[in-house]
């Protein structure tokens, strides 16, 4: 039923957790079915349902740095590290990777290039909830990216939506207005 709300060009996203009986492979199922349709998928998920899902190749997958020290069974000791373990990842077949920690830069990778991505500053006392961060900053960079948008650009929104949404009360999603400023201060390197 799901690909009968399938628009070619157009996004899936998978990820959380998966609700008893379905398997992990759930995840990779849907990510094939999803590009069989010519719709790109983005996976934000971890343990197996992660291993599934990255079997099949998603357009864009989002880790923390504890997913990946999981998914890998390795504890990393600099960025250089983290940055050589997601760009492993992405050689096994994923199009774009981001790894975004809730504090300092992030990374991500594609067949473009690499990046270290330097957040905009938000003082401990401005933050009012972390629900819904990380579902904020992936929802902004696939909103570039669904518009054709560089991947570069997506990660500038990306990250300024995750922010706006950690000076937000509860699990609302950030203020347009706050994720434009936001998105000015966010620099790649």
């Amino acid at each position: 039923r799901l690909r009968e709300h399938y628009a070619p060009g157009g996004w899936l996203v998978v990820g959380g957790s998966l609700p008893p009986p379905l398997e992990p492979s759930v995840y990779a199922d849907l990510i094939r079915d999803a590009h069989a349709a010519g719709v790109q998928a983005a996976l934000d998920s971890e343990g197996e349902s992660l291993r599934a899902g990255l079997s099949a190749n998603p357009d864009l997958v989002r880790l923390s740095p504890a997913t990946l020290e999981e998914l890998t069974d390795t504890e990393y000791e600099s960025d250089e590290d983290y940055l050589d373990a997601i760009e492993a990842i992405r050689k096994e077949g994923v199009g774009r990777l981001f790894l975004t920690p809730r504090d300092g830069p992030a990374w991500a990778v594609s067949a473009d290039g690499a990046w270290r991505v330097i957040p905009p500053t938000v003082p401990t006392a401005t933050v009012i909830s972390e629900v819904g961060w990380t579902d904020a900053t992936l929802a902004g960079g696939i909103q570039i990216l669904a518009a054709g948008g560089s991947f570069e650009d997506a990660l500038r929104r990306g990250i300024a939506a995750g922010r706006a949404t950690i000076v937000t009360p509860g699990s609302m999603v950030g203020e347009v207005s706050t994720g434009a400023a936001f998105e000015e201060q966010v620099r790649l390197e």
